[in-house]
């Protein structure tokens, strides 16, 4: 059984480490030889490896909403960078038009402007000096403060699309890349037994999924589809959730 887990909205509520009761089911997982767990985020591995610590180790990551996926071990990684042509035309854009952003290469960002998207955090960012470039090779997503700003700025560009989040942020990565598309790559049968996510950016896993559960009231398209099943966003509930679905206890009364 394959269960794929987005991350922020879904295991955290807050920008921090998941709920411990939530850690440790999802040890619990990993430890079963008959389920393969994914975690599947819009956030690098290094946050991965500082909130998760060894389970981050032994279990799928995929990364800045597919990017990037980091098998149990850590290597080798499946790596799909942003074109550097459009990545170029990008940042010129968005510099232009003042707004912020973070240009992630997986095991460090940059970013013009210290407080820019001030969650990714100071720990790995690297703030340009005055004029100085940005390496164009190797970004695996570029994250934007201003969803409408970040839109305009991609608009047009070869190579590249445009994901928006419902905290009205928005990521830039490589055409053709997307969770659903990383995932359905690890999985025998093209998707995951069970998804839980929370955002656009896991419309298509969910939707692809044999059964899937969504967290909190976004994502309302989802309610018409008789494999979804809508909990609230608290860490109990999505607890419950997955302990339901691997136990194959899936309240009927409760799918959409």
């Amino acid at each position: 059984m394959m269960i794929a887990c987005d991350l922020d909205g879904t295991l955290t509520f807050d920008g921090r480490r998941p709920d411990d009761r939530l850690v440790d089911v999802l040890e619990t997982f990993a430890e079963r030889t008959d389920v393969r767990l994914v975690l599947a985020t819009a956030r690098s591995p290094r946050c991965l490896r500082e909130w998760f610590g060894r389970l981050a180790q032994r279990i799928d990551l995929v990364c800045c909403n597919g990017a990037l996926h980091l098998p149990p071990g850590g290597l080798p990684a499946t790596i799909h960078a942003l074109p550097s042509g459009s990545v170029g035309a990008l940042l010129d854009r968005l510099d232009r038009a003042g707004a912020g952003w973070c240009a992630e290469y997986g095991d460090h960002f940059v970013s013009r402007d210290p407080r820019a998207l001030p969650w990714f955090g100071g720990r790995h960012r690297r703030v340009l000096r005055n004029g100085e470039a940005v390496q164009l090779e190797g970004v695996l997503k570029v994250s934007i403060d201003d969803a409408r700003a970040g839109a305009a700025a991609a608009d047009g560009l070869s190579g590249v699309v445009a994901l928006p989040h419902a905290t009205g942020d928005l990521d830039v990565i490589a055409a053709g890349v997307d969770k659903s598309v990383a995932v359905a790559g690890l999985s025998s049968s093209g998707a995951a037994d069970l998804a839980v996510g929370n955002d656009l950016n896991d419309l298509a896993m969910l939707r692809a999924a044999r059964r899937a559960v969504v967290v909190g009231d976004g994502l309302p398209s989802l309610d018409r589809e008789a494999h979804v099943r809508r909990v609230v966003a608290c860490p109990r509930a999505v607890e419950d959730a997955l302990l339901d679905a691997v136990s194959n206890r899936w309240p009927q009364a409760e799918i959409a």
